[in-house]
């Protein structure tokens, strides 16, 4: 009796054992499929800010990420996968950049995001220039917008209205990641400098727009 007792506990520990390495292999995989993901985006969005934004083979992406063309195809079906696991990158990095400004001013937020730009240059580069990039600028572009207008609002107190809905679209238009990247390729700039800069241009047209309204007033009354 003692000794079938004894070899239903050893059968149970064998058990236990083997669920315990299935769920630590099973760790293991994930670990490792997460990291040959990362290594063919990040290998992905390298070649995409060598080749200007234009089109990467994915024989070349391979080599660069060290994994076989069918492990690339594994992960992602064709390069549209590639392109909006790519955009997906992009949305959530904005998204975060927002989140974390809620309580920031125009001003900071600029100086933080231009930052920030310097901090995954490549993938803002990349966001810059590609195809992909320029559809995900479309649709983030309306979204920052309307915070960056309700911001303004609140740090300047200035109008909204149809006169001026223009020029705040121009400001509200300066913090971009295009502006980022030719600053920093056309006058070497980095993103703490550009940022300093655009905040400073900002803070200068909205005092310029407060200081005409009163003009314009005077002028319609008259």
């Amino acid at each position: 009796m003692k000794k079938s007792v004894s070899r239903v506990k050893s059968r149970r520990k064998g058990l236990a054992k083997k669920q315990v390495t299935r769920v630590y292999n099973n760790q293991n995989r994930a670990k490792s499929a997460d990291a040959s993901r990362k290594k063919i985006l990040s290998a992905f969005i390298d070649l995409l800010v060598q080749n200007n934004g234009g089109d990467v083979e994915i024989s070349r992406i391979s080599a660069k990420s060290g994994v076989s063309q069918r492990t690339v195809f594994r992960f992602f079906k064709d390069k549209t996968s590639l392109h909006e696991a790519a955009s997906e990158a992009i949305a959530a990095y904005l998204v975060r950049a927002q989140e974390d400004s809620k309580d920031k001013s125009v001003a900071q937020f600029t100086r933080d995001l231009f930052q920030s730009f310097d901090e995954v240059s490549k993938l803002t580069t990349a966001y810059v220039l590609s195809s992909f990039g320029q559809q995900a600028r479309t649709i983030m572009r309306k979204k920052l917008n309307q915070i960056l207008l309700e911001r303004l609002k609140r740090d300047y107190a200035v109008q909204v209205n149809r006169e001026n809905r223009d020029r705040l679209n121009f400001v509200v238009s300066l913090i971009s990641a295009r502006i980022w990247y030719e600053m920093r390729t056309d006058h070497a700039l980095t993103g703490p400098q550009s940022g300093e800069l655009v905040s400073w241009a900002i803070e200068t047209l909205i005092r310029d727009l407060k200081l005409k309204r009163p003009d314009r007033s005077r002028s319609s009354r008259s």
